[in-house]
């Protein structure tokens, strides 16, 4: 996608709109910037894919129209192709990032925590979050569970939730060092989910934004003996 991009704006860029076609493409291009740069810059705006989408016809047909316009064809099938693997690569480093991804819904029902009393769950936030924001197993928006006898290991353990909430506010402030859970077993060790670059746009400000990637927090289900 931002090859394509890049391609479009090249050819904008090349050539003085004569046609109306090429008026209509440009007038598009200027129109994608300006949305680009209030969500890049001005931070007003998220830039979602769906907001894209509005722009993508005219900026494959900018692209398209830059490349048949050169008077080096072969050299701009090269950079065609090479565009093209720009954004496979791109997409891929994305989509890899994506996968490792896990919600605390999900985590709640592939380890039937909702079939666990509650006495036998704790909590921890590395943020001080209030009691609202926190994603209990034995909520009313839990999906209901399919619950089988747990085994003496889990009825005899404590569960500790790590960051099963809504980290916000994200200051420093508000951030609080871990405690050692030792000795424990570790049932999920993945990225804090709203860590993922996307969903850092979502109501938070660029300085959170920066204290969430130097945190780097993690969301995890840990199994500890009873004392």
């Amino acid at each position: 996608m931002r090859a394509v991009c890049y391609l479009a704006l090249a050819g904008a860029a090349a050539s003085v709109p004569r046609t109306p076609q090429q008026k209509l493409l440009v007038a598009a291009l200027l129109m994608f910037l300006l949305h680009a740069t209030a969500a890049a810059v001005g931070h007003r705006i998220v830039w979602y894919g769906r907001l894209l989408h509005l722009y993508l016809p005219f900026l494959v047909l900018a692209g398209v129209a830059a490349l048949a316009g050169s008077r080096q064809p072969g050299r701009a099938g090269w950079v065609g192709l090479g565009g093209c693997l720009v954004g496979l690569a791109s997409y891929g480093l994305f989509f890899v990032k994506y996968q490792q991804l896990a919600y605390p819904p999900e985590i709640i029902v592939k380890y039937r925590l909702n079939c666990l009393p509650a006495s036998n769950l704790t909590y921890y936030e590395s943020v001080r979050v209030a009691e609202s924001l926190r994603f209990r197993p034995h909520g009313p928006h839990t999906a209901a569970p399919n619950c089988r006898q747990p085994t003496t290991n889990d009825a005899d353990s404590l569960t500790v939730l790590v960051n099963f909430a809504l980290l916000y506010p994200l200051t420093a402030s508000a951030c609080t060092p871990p405690p050692a859970f030792a000795p424990a077993r570790v049932l999920v060790d993945t990225p804090y989910y709203r860590t993922f670059p996307a969903y850092e746009f979502e109501g938070l400000a660029p300085s959170e934004r920066a204290e969430s990637q130097r945190q780097k927090f993690r969301l995890r289900v840990l199994r500890l003996p009873r004392q």
